[in-house]
């Protein structure tokens, strides 16, 4: 199923619907614990941490993607993450759609194995959402680094809420 698909009563929430309450997840926004760690994993923890923080706050203010539709065309789309960090909004061709992140079962780069819930075709630039009741949302990025970089915070954040 596209976003086209989406109905505003699926899962997804639309504007006007309940908005989860102002505030921060104390377990993403606080830094990771490294003691004990490895130089090695230190470092990635850090760098870690340094990519979310920068996601965040660039999501948080909104940024335009490409969203692929059932046609297989890639279409501007507005993707913000509430204040709270507990949903994306996706604001596409006068509609909003909100799905909450912890409604995100699994997100792929690239070709889907199978390509079992994505009946568009999708290519190395894709990173795809999985919603817990199988709709799918699959973007386009410029770069292989973008299309990783979404994925891994994405991944990052839907875990997080899964506690």
């Amino acid at each position: 199923v596209t976003l086209a698909d989406w109905s505003p009563h699926s899962e997804a929430v639309p504007l006007g619907g309940r908005e989860p309450a102002m505030g921060c997840n104390p377990g993403l926004c606080s830094p990771p614990h490294t003691a004990g760690l490895s130089d090695e994993a230190a470092k990635e923890s850090e760098a870690l941490r340094l990519l979310m923080k920068r996601f965040v706050t660039e999501m948080v203010k909104g940024r335009q993607y490409a969203v692929l539709v059932e046609s297989g065309n890639a279409e501007p789309c507005l993707v913000v993450l509430t204040p709270s960090l507990l949903a994306l909004r996706l604001e596409m061709q006068g509609t909003v759609y909100e799905v909450p992140l912890k409604m995100i079962s699994d997100a792929f780069s690239g070709v889907l194995p199978s390509n079992r819930f994505a009946p568009i075709f999708l290519d190395d630039f894709c990173s795809t959402l999985v919603l817990k009741n199988h709709e799918c949302v699959s973007f386009r990025f410029q770069t292989l680094q973008e299309r990783n970089d979404f994925t891994r915070c994405i991944k990052v954040l839907s875990l997080a809420l899964e506690g």
